[in-house]
């Protein structure tokens, strides 16, 4: 056995035994051995390294934003915004693919695409339609994070709140095709009276704010029909989405809150089937959810 370097101090021994760096050696000697412990922490944390990690060997991965814990700030930057939106989107999906399967029904989650102001988006949706579009055509909801962030701006917490709603009732139309509602459209028609047309109409409207609904009891937030400030942004946004229709045809704000309060008060699908009364023959239908 070799004799142990007597040329070296008992500091670079233990330091040695340890395996740690000879370069922190001068600053165990100058701020200690809890100052160096307190150092490399900070050292470990400015790296996203979680000190957890080093004593335990097990990896705490970072928690996912969500629709109620991650509001952001009024002028929040625009990775914020699309973290924010990614979360609402990442609920109602899994929301619903759960819904989906636990009643063997075959389904395609909707995904989710963002524009920037003069981009247009899938389906030729642009910034001039206010609020997250659903396209049909590739089952994607589109976002324009622009007229997002101004929305924002002007209305704080409302405003993402509001723009949650308005995604989760996208979803809600990617949901209503999922559920072959849109492609028995004319199906349905043909077997409805001249009087029952435009209730038909009205309720296929509506029930993406049932869906909304059910999203909003599944991220466990408040009743978000009974916020004023959301529900005139919901309404003014509807207005634009349906602006080629007589104001007779249009649902009203008390109309919306009701089916949203149907969805949210008992969130599973059958509260939201505005179908009950009119001839469905292509299933499945929504009383079987």
């Amino acid at each position: 056995m070799t004799e142990p370097d007597k040329t070296r101090t008992r500091l670079e021994r233990l330091t040695d035994a340890l395996r740690i760096p000879r370069g922190v050696v001068p600053h165990i000697r100058r701020f200690g051995w809890s100052g160096a412990f307190v150092t490399a922490i900070v050292v470990l944390m400015v790296f996203g390294i979680s000190p957890v990690t080093i004593v335990t060997g097990t990896y705490d991965p970072p928690r996912e934003w969500t629709s109620r814990g991650n509001i952001p700030a009024a002028d929040a930057p625009r990775e914020d915004l699309r973290q924010y939106m990614e979360a609402v989107h990442r609920e109602a999906r899994r929301g619903w693919v759960n819904m989906f399967l636990a009643n063997a029904i075959s389904y395609y989650p909707a995904r989710i695409d963002f524009v920037a102001e003069g981009q247009s988006g899938p389906c030729g949706l642009t910034q001039l339609q206010r609020g997250p579009q659903y396209c049909a055509e590739d089952n994607t909801v589109v976002v324009d994070l622009d007229a997002y962030a101004q929305l924002a701006l002007t209305h704080g917490e409302s405003g993402h709140l509001a723009q949650a709603y308005l995604f989760a009732h996208a979803y809600g139309a990617h949901v209503q095709d999922a559920l072959q509602r849109l492609s028995v459209n004319v199906a349905l028609r043909s077997a409805l009276t001249d009087r029952q047309l435009p209730v038909f109409g009205r309720q296929l409207m509506l029930q993406p704010h049932c869906f909304a609904g059910i999203w909003a009891a599944w991220a466990f937030l408040p009743n978000l029909s009974g916020n004023e400030d959301v529900a005139r942004i919901v309404a003014q946004a509807e207005v634009q989405r349906h602006g080629g229709l007589n104001f007779a045809d249009r649902p009203s704000m008390t109309e919306q809150a009701q089916w949203f309060s149907a969805g949210y008060d008992l969130p599973v699908p059958r509260q939201c089937d505005p179908f009950n009364d009119l001839p469905s023959p292509h299933p499945p239908t929504l009383a079987s959810l």
